[in-house]
């Protein structure tokens, strides 16, 4: 009786009676894993904790603008070169819970670095030790990514997946509204930089409790859903047949490229929104709480648009809210107002999370999901160098015009999507 709710939504129903039991089991574990890994990452998060915490170290706009580009290279660059780590016949598990708890102990290490070398490193060097630290962090993910993806895809039904996304972002940002308020009471209450070495700290306990649940997942003996069929002597020659024959995915990763650039300006916000209004650091708490509210509200309703009129849509306006959170930074005139910021940014963060990779799964075939996935990923990967273009524009032209840059890539973005992309829904799958 407890479960008829959760039956309904995900509509097991239709399963028999010992695959229902099992597949209820993996969803609240993959939702249990889900929303406490994404409420760790909020005391981690690149765009707000890191980017704040290298300004705070003596970090340049350059090097404030390299955290997110280091981040997203490390974590989408390499993937295409991992899904060799593991085959098909063999059990996926092992090697994505290898992977999960080699990527979450790099937290501990991070914060075990703020505690006691960064105060007796000089300002450079500390600077530069926690933008590899964070790079390395981010290669750690990239390596697990495919082999957790796979696990994901094999303990799921494809039909469930986006729900199951959904559920588990919705759990994430909920508590990410908790993390705000932490976040600000521990950077006012401890001194600096224990305060961060603490959020960091935080970050590696509660990722430790999520690998917990994902331990739990229980892997069936053969594959459900898909198999990455990827061999190290046919990749390229595969890559390149991939764009030659699926236009439509060739022309999807030129927006996705282009809004991933307008994306690098997130970096920029809380520093900018400190600096202008002339706030305390712990402000950075209270932007993080606009942004989950905001992701949390997103998720329902951006969640029924994609599944109700296509992603397509919804990447449309990941595009123009990237835009809109650009253009309220320039033209705010006070915190009320550049709240609204956050509000875009959560939007655009929890459509990313909802429909980038859906709509990717909806142009390729399902044995191709895998394939698909790490190859967008490695290819815009070099995209998000333009946050470091961003950082060395700045002292020149200021954050105003680089900002500006931005809504025109984002508004670029909308434009081709709408232009040049075919919603899949309407179109047969190549």
């Amino acid at each position: 009786m407890q479960f008829k709710i959760f039956n309904r939504y995900f509509q097991l129903g239709k399963f028999d009676e010992d695959y229902r039991i099992t597949l209820r089991h993996n969803i609240l574990m993959h939702i249990a894993d889900g929303g406490i890994f994404g409420f760790a990452m909020h005391f981690a998060s690149v765009n707000m904790i890191m980017t704040v915490f290298v300004e705070k170290i003596g970090g340049s706009a350059v090097e404030i603008g390299s955290i997110p580009v280091l981040w997203a290279i490390g974590l989408n660059l390499p993937q295409l070169l991992f899904t060799h780590l593991f085959k098909n016949d063999e059990k996926i598990k092992p090697v994505a819970l290898r992977y999960g708890l080699l990527n979450r102990s790099m937290f501990l290490i991070i914060s075990l670095f703020s505690f006691f070398l960064l105060p007796r490193l000089p300002g450079n060097l500390s600077v530069y030790a926690l933008l590899s630290l964070i790079f390395i962090t981010a290669l750690t993910g990239s390596i697990g990514i495919p082999s957790w993806y796979t696990l994901f895809s094999k303990t799921t039904p494809v039909k469930l997946r986006g729900r199951l996304q959904a559920v588990r972002q919705f759990f994430s940002s909920s508590l990410g509204i908790v993390a705000g308020y932490l976040i600000a009471v521990i950077l006012s209450s401890i001194k600096f930089p224990e305060n961060f070495a603490v959020l960091f700290l935080t970050c590696y306990v509660l990722m430790m409790i999520s690998f917990n649940f994902l331990w739990q997942v229980k892997e069936p003996d053969s594959l459900l859903a898909e198999k990455i069929e990827l061999k190290r002597i046919k990749r390229l020659s595969r890559v390149k047949k991939t764009f030659r024959e699926n236009k439509n995915f060739k022309m999807f990763v030129i927006s996705d490229a282009l809004y991933l650039i307008s994306l690098t300006v997130f970096a920029f916000f809380a520093v900018y929104g400190i600096r202008k209004f002339n706030l305390p650091t712990y402000y950075v708490g209270h932007f993080t709480i606009v942004v989950m509210g905001s992701m949390v509200l997103g998720n329902i309703i951006f969640g029924y648009i994609g599944d109700t009129f296509g992603h397509k849509n919804n990447l449309i306006i990941l595009s123009l809210s990237s835009a809109a959170a650009s253009l309220t930074a320039i033209t705010s005139s006070n915190i009320l107002t550049y709240g609204f910021v956050f509000v875009f940014m959560g939007c655009s963060t929890a459509i990313q999370g909802i429909s980038r990779l859906a709509f990717v799964v909806e142009v390729c075939n399902e044995s191709e999901r895998s394939f698909y996935i790490s190859l967008l990923n490695t290819v815009t990967a070099p995209a998000l160098l333009f946050g470091i273009i961003s950082g060395a524009l700045i002292p020149v032209l200021g954050f105003e015009a680089v900002f500006l840059i931005n809504a025109l890539l984002a508004a670029a973005a909308a434009f081709w999507l709408y232009k040049k992309v075919d919603d899949p829904r309407q179109k047969s799958i190549p």
